[in-house]
């Protein structure tokens, strides 16, 4: 059986994080039109950080399932085998592949997922058992 870790809030918080950025450009626009200078350095400002945090934190998530085995993702070309997981820690998959070690980041809120609970259980007995 496939479980899923849970992407829905990490999503809502990527398209809030568009729509700050659009708002800000639109309010941007509005201080170039009205040519004040205090509002176009304050709207470029908060459009930078804007555009900094959408790109590193409000990230547009990926799947991420797993079975009994194996570990699934889009941003994988081939699953992980469960017992190849190094660690799971700050929001971070560390996996052993062709003999070094790789990341795969989980969405924001993953913490709040009991899939979650059940991968980090499943990857201890396997490191244990393993």
């Amino acid at each position: 059986m496939k479980y899923k870790i849970d992407t829905s809030i990490h999503f809502f918080q990527y398209i809030i994080g568009i729509i700050i950025v659009i708002a800000t450009s639109l309010l941007l626009l509005f201080n170039i039109y009205r040519k004040d200078t205090n509002g176009i350095i304050a709207s470029s400002i908060f459009l930078i950080y804007g555009v900094f945090l959408h790109k590193k934190v409000f990230y547009k998530p990926k799947m991420i399932s797993f079975d009994d085995d194996f570990l699934y993702s889009e941003l994988l070309t081939e699953p992980i085998k469960l017992k190849n997981i190094i660690s799971i820690e700050k929001g971070k998959i560390i996996y052993q592949l062709n003999g070094e070690n790789q990341k795969l980041k989980l969405p924001n809120f993953y913490f709040l997922n009991k899939n979650y609970k059940r991968l980090k259980i499943i990857v201890k007995n396997e490191i244990t058992t393993g």
